[in-house]
């Protein structure tokens, strides 16, 4: 019933272990179960746009041998975790440690990131360079096919998380589950999954009555729906080849 009905409008976890969470509901502990799945504790793990460290500290506490990796960390991170600043956006700098850590990562996490950046095929691309072989790559970001967006999409033209407000902190690309699918293939990796997450319920009836009359025509509408519609978010999970294996 939980991830059916709501009367209550959209939250954000406030912290882990007083560490600011920046994600919708459930996005850290579904990607924390994706990663368990897909490489065994004491993995090399590198966490991309870390923000405060939040999920950097809970990699650590699942057992993982984690790096923090962001911008800037002055005043901001706070996980008992090594962090590695870097601009993602940096040329100079992201050439770098790419060749630093060329084939050191048995995972690289990328949480709510990748909507953020110019270019999110480089970016894949460059993760792609930093995983040794087998590894994994698991993304992370909004949504736009779920019933929620494809509804306001339809209302107002603009997908949630990406209007003009949006923009002025950084969401700049809306990736469909095609593109995003895509854009690991052409990096070289072979996609596992792409997955609903993010809690979204089926009937949501928050807000003033206009807002429930229009989700309710959301709710109707999911049952002629195709694709990702459940789920604010989206995990994609891709690894790369063994190449050793074919040498």
């Amino acid at each position: 019933m939980k991830n059916f009905l709501s009367f209550k409008p959209l939250s954000k976890p406030e912290n882990y272990k007083g560490i600011g969470v920046m994600a919708v509901a459930g996005i850290h502990e579904a990607l924390a179960q994706t990663l368990a799945r897909a490489v065994p504790p004491g993995s090399r793990v590198a966490d991309l746009g870390c923000g405060a460290g939040a999920f950097s500290q809970r990699l650590a506490d699942m057992g993982f041998d984690a790096l923090s990796v962001d911008e800037n960390n002055e005043g901001v991170f706070q996980a008992q975790t090594p962090f590695r600043q870097l601009d993602l956006e940096n040329a100079r700098q992201m050439a770098e440690f790419c060749e630093e850590f060329a084939g050191r990562f048995d995972a690289v996490i990328c949480a709510e990131v990748i909507e953020h950046v110019e270019n999110p095929w480089l970016l894949v691309r460059n993760i792609a360079s930093l995983l040794a072989p087998g590894g994994v790559v698991i993304i992370s970001t909004p949504n736009i096919g779920s019933w929620y967006s494809r509804l306001r999409f339809f209302l107002n033209g603009k997908f949630p998380f990406f209007y003009q407000a949006d923009a002025e902190y950084g969401h700049i690309h809306a990736l469909s589950e095609t593109e995003l699918e895509l854009i690991c293939v052409r990096a070289g990796l072979e996609v596992q999954s792409i997955t609903p997450a993010g809690h979204l319920p089926r009937l949501w009836l928050s807000g003033g009555l206009l807002t429930q009359l229009t989700n309710l025509l959301g709710f109707l509408g999911s049952f002629f729906m195709q694709g990702q519609w459940r789920g604010l978010c989206l995990i994609a999970t891709a690894r790369k080849e063994h190449t050793a294996k074919n040498e």
